[in-house]
């Protein structure tokens, strides 16, 4: 910066500080008394991804450990251990053997390989080490590694690790290093990192900003990140604000995440350099820090001293520029779009910022020179942040993460993400409401499924057309279709997803009437284009069993039916269901209501998936020795589910039966929504094989057993 004051020039000493940077607990070189090595920095976790089969019977996997690159005194880490909780065998192989002994303080030791292996279901696994240093103080060590399915594992990235980092000083630089690991423990090697910003930024809070802003490409196993701390630690302190933590995540599975918390912890021992007491506010004419797309909105540039004044003009000099032109730009007195405005003695400072068709965080490097009460002249550069809010939601996406099995109740609860964008694809980040529910029961039928009954409504032909109403939409079905089993009473709700891309009319509705062919709807729709061939489902969120006078229910809730859409455009939407729902098929919607489009009419946006409930899957049938010479029929089942005690009823599911040695084999199983024949009063199912052997015998073998759609 080349800007000139109007005052006379005055000599200024700089200070310059040099930042050690080192392990925790490790201090003083002196050997005589060496302090315990902090446990916090002796063994880092970075792979602790294991995972078990399909059947849920063995667990696999590496962690691997990294040591730090210097230590304090003679340390030996021993004792590792592994606790494997409802499991009946384990082994836990260490690639260098189970003690390591440091025996100076520049010795390393990295990259210790512990293999887990067991015959059992765990959901977890505990590590367990033991530290002693040469005054025989000893340490504990432990960390808990998550078990993941193979089956339940959507992205390449299964572990993203990184560390927390403490600041004592402003403006403290550091490089965050995110290692990113796949469902094999190798490091990833293509992709990317995206990481969410603290809430706080969205109040105008310095909390320090990030290089790249929003995403780094993964290289090697590792994104980086270079990070510069805030400007004013001991403010932020003083206003009780005293850490702030940032979310990292896969970018194309936001479910894999890693937290990253910065705490701060100003040095109070070091006096503070001159100029820090000041504090620099960017904001609009509302005192915000946000502004929208396609906008050119004036915001104020002004420098306060520690009693809140404004600094004399005379005594600021200032640059700003933008450091992300395709976000926001500058203009300047001609209306010309600029990168960067300077202002020379003057405080504060009015421009405009204009901005394009991109939402996000869009930052602004600040540079000063301000002259203290002691005459005295010094630079001070500071980072602010301004989001710039995407358009109304005109896209909604569904898909599948997870399951977990919560144990206490011995209920799944499925994990969906529910993506928002508005019409330039930006991620919706004004936190909308969603509105969401779910259809686990159907009810009548257009075409009645054979002994199924009449438990289903759930026309996917596209023949029924939606239209304006006086008093609210009309959804008007094809002929044929009955419509008289619908109840009024508030448990059947009606819900619709339409061909090509008019999705405006997907989502629930509340039905309020039922004449003829046409269903009456609560709530009105508009739309400058009628919206035809609609396909639908009619029903509830709990569905009749088949077989016994019981019912089951699905839960798609947050205690009011609506969830709040993060910054990234993104919800996590849970659903539970008992395990005897696994394999049927439900409905789930997802509405935003009360957006509005450029023509100023309210505009309705939903959408629905039609998703089969997994659970964790089934237990693998298994295997049948067939005898030399003999013929007969063998029963696989019935099929279990994993990690609980039900079994699967007479879902659709396809499996491969392998036949070896002298066997022929044909097989047969239960794949609709009736009684089968081995057990008629509880839907079970099975997998029936008839078979000839030949001298020599051989073997039946079910393999590769995978749920299948209900419809």
């Amino acid at each position: 910066m080349n800007l000139k004051f109007g005052w006379k020039t005055t000599a200024v000493l700089l200070a310059s500080f040099v930042l050690t940077m080192g392990l925790t607990g490790c201090g003083s070189s002196d050997q005589s008394n060496p302090p315990l090595v902090s446990t916090n920095s002796v063994v880092e976790l970075v792979s602790s991804s294991l995972q078990y089969d399909a059947a849920g019977t063995t667990i696999s996997g590496t962690i691997t450990t990294n040591y730090p690159t210097a230590l304090s005194g003679v340390a030996t880490l021993s004792g590792f251990s592994a606790d494997l909780t409802g499991c009946s065998v384990s082994t836990v192989a260490i690639g260098t053997g189970d003690t390591i002994t440091y025996p100076d303080n520049n010795n390393v030791i990295s990259n210790v390989e512990i293999t887990l292996s067991a015959s059992c279901s765990a959901t977890s696994v505990t590590l367990n080490a033991t530290e002693t240093d040469d005054n025989n103080a000893t340490s504990a060590w432990s960390a808990i590694t998550a078990v993941i399915a193979s089956s339940d594992i959507t992205s390449s990235i299964a572990v993203i690790t990184a560390q927390d980092i403490n600041l004592t000083q402003n403006s403290e630089s550091r490089q965050l290093v995110l290692k990113v690991w796949d469902r094999d423990n190798a490091p990833v090697t293509s992709g990317s990192i995206s990481v969410r910003y603290p809430s706080e930024v969205l109040n105008g809070t310095d909390v320090g900003t990030l290089n790249p802003v929003k995403t780094a490409t993964i290289v090697d196993g590792k994104a980086t990140f270079d990070y510069t701390g805030p400007s004013d630690l001991s403010g932020l302190v003083a206003d009780n604000i005293t850490s702030a933590t940032f979310i990292f995540y896969d970018a194309a599975n936001e479910s894999t995440s890693a937290s990253v918390t910065v705490n701060y912890t100003p040095d109070t021992t070091t006096p503070p350099a001159v100029l820090t007491s000041y504090t620099v506010s960017f904001v609009n004419s509302t005192g915000a820090v946000t502004t929208a797309l396609e906008n050119t909105e004036v915001f104020t540039l002004s420098v306060t001293d520690d009693q809140g004044n404004l600094v004399a003009g005379t005594d600021v000099n200032a640059t700003i520029t933008s450091n992300q032109p395709n976000l926001a730009k500058f203009l300047d007195e001609n209306g010309t779009e600029v990168t960067s405005l300077s202002f020379v003695e003057k405080n504060p400072s009015t421009l405009r910022l204009k901005t394009y068709q991109k939402a996000g965080l869009a930052d602004f490097g600040i540079q000063l020179q301000i002259r203290d009460v002691n005459g005295a002249v010094g630079d001070k550069n500071v980072t602010k942040m301004v989001t710039i809010f995407s358009g109304p939601a005109t896209a909604i996406t569904i898909h599948y993460a997870n399951t977990e099995l919560i144990t206490n109740y011995m209920i799944f609860s499925e994990n969906m993400v529910i993506r928002l964008a508005d019409k330039w694809d930006n991620p919706v980040n004004t936190h909308p409401k969603i509105y969401v529910g779910g259809i686990a029961g159907y009810k009548g039928t257009p075409i009645t499924p054979s002994g199924v009954g009449n438990d289903y409504l759930i026309d996917n032909t596209l023949t029924a057309t939606m239209s304006a109403d006086p008093l609210g939409a009309k959804l008007t079905v094809a002929s044929g279709i009955d419509l008289s089993g619908i109840a009024l009473d508030g448990n059947d709700i009606l819900m619709t997803y339409g061909a090509d891309y008019k999705f405006h009319a997907s989502g629930k509705w509340d039905i309020d009437s039922v004449v003829g062919l046409d269903i009456f709807l609560t709530d009105t729709f508009n739309s400058t284009t009628p919206v035809g061939e609609m396909a639908f489902a009619i029903g509830r969120n709990y569905r009749n069993d088949l077989c016994t006078p019981d019912k089951y229910i699905l839960n798609v809730d947050s205690g009011d039916g609506t969830y709040e859409v993060n910054s990234d455009g993104v919800a996590i939407v849970s659903m539970t269901y008992e395990p005897k729902a696994v394999g049927q098929t439900i409905m789930m919607n997802v509405n935003v209501l009360g957006m509005v489009n450029e023509l100023g009419e309210e505009m309705r946006l939903g959408e629905i998936e039609q998703h089969t409930l997994r659970g964790h899957g089934m237990v693998n049938a298994g295997s049948y020795s067939v005898a030399a010479s003999s013929s007969g029929t063998v029963v696989f089942g019935p099929i279990q589910l994993v990690d609980t005690s039900d079994f699967l009823r007479s879902a659709r599911f396809s499996y491969l039966a392998e036949a070896t040695g002298d066997v022929n084999a044909t097989c047969i199983s239960s794949s609709d929504n009736k009684a089968d024949q081995y057990s008629t009063t509880s839907c079970q199912s099975w997998i029936s094989c008839s078979y000839q052997a030949g001298a020599s015998g051989g073997s039946i073998n079910i393999k590769n057993m995978i749920l299948g759609s209900e419809f």
